[in-house]
């Protein structure tokens, strides 16, 4: 169940501004649901989720250099050309660092 928080009008009109939007919190306040919901609703050209909370994906975004960080995410399978991705996985690319065996 999706509770409906003051802050999503906001969020998602701002979405549509070219502009990185940091969403910071106490843990287990619903950050990842908030934005998993976001992220579905809006049209986003392009919007990638990377889950910090995975020491391989913690370790890579380490890297001081974002052209190693381009470089390894596609060579995971991160697809940067497409247009269009949906978080959700629904009929289209997530643009989600595969998950490791």
């Amino acid at each position: 169940m999706f509770v409906t928080r003051y802050i999503y009008p906001e969020l998602l009109a701002h979405s549509t501004k070219r502009q990185i939007t940091v969403l910071t919190g106490m843990r287990r306040t619903g950050k990842t649901t908030l934005l998993k919901q976001l992220m579905a609703q809006c049209d986003i050209p392009q919007k990638y989720y990377f889950d910090l909370e995975r020491i391989d994906v913690r370790a890579l975004f380490s890297e001081p250099n974002y052209e190693v960080i381009v470089q390894a995410l596609s060579r995971q399978g991160t697809d940067f050309s497409k247009k269009s991705t949906d978080l959700s996985g629904r009929n289209s690319a997530c643009a989600q660092p595969p998950k490791r065996a």
